[in-house]
């Protein structure tokens, strides 16, 4: 899967900005409106990263709140925030490869063809309905 920059984005970006600067003064509709704009964008690039982004959210807010109500104290939450982070990015840069690595390459993600095409509509258009493989 390749994501690129898009100038679509500039423009989101400006408009952001004048109603984060302009139109929202209080810290609480401010956070909830980068929360909403951020998942979004992410959302915009593949949907599989807003899922990832709101539970990495949930998680943070939970130990915020633990610390809180001084049941963690500041660095830990923070440690535990950042190990959860590293892990989350390792899984997503490397868990395809691992799980290949461990299980083999066979049609285990896509029946119909194993070609490595970021989108089944290029997969289709590569492969045929038997299981042969495409040099995308």
């Amino acid at each position: 899967m390749k994501i690129y920059f898009t100038v679509y984005l500039i423009p989101v970006v400006v408009v952001a900005l004048l109603v984060f600067w302009l139109a929202l003064r209080r810290d609480r509709p401010r956070l909830l409106f980068l929360l909403l704009l951020s998942v979004g964008v992410l959302a915009l690039l593949h949907p599989i990263f807003a899922a990832v982004a709101v539970g990495l959210v949930l998680v943070t807010h939970q130990l915020v709140e633990l610390q809180r109500k001084q049941r963690l104290r500041g660095s830990r939450v923070v440690l535990v925030a950042i190990i959860l982070a590293l892990i989350t990015l390792g899984i997503g840069k490397y868990g395809r490869d691992g799980a290949m690595a461990i299980w083999g390459q066979d049609d285990w993600s896509s029946p119909t063809c194993s070609c490595r095409s970021a989108s089944a509509i290029s997969c289709s258009a590569c492969c045929s309905t038997s299981s042969t493989a495409c040099a995308v």
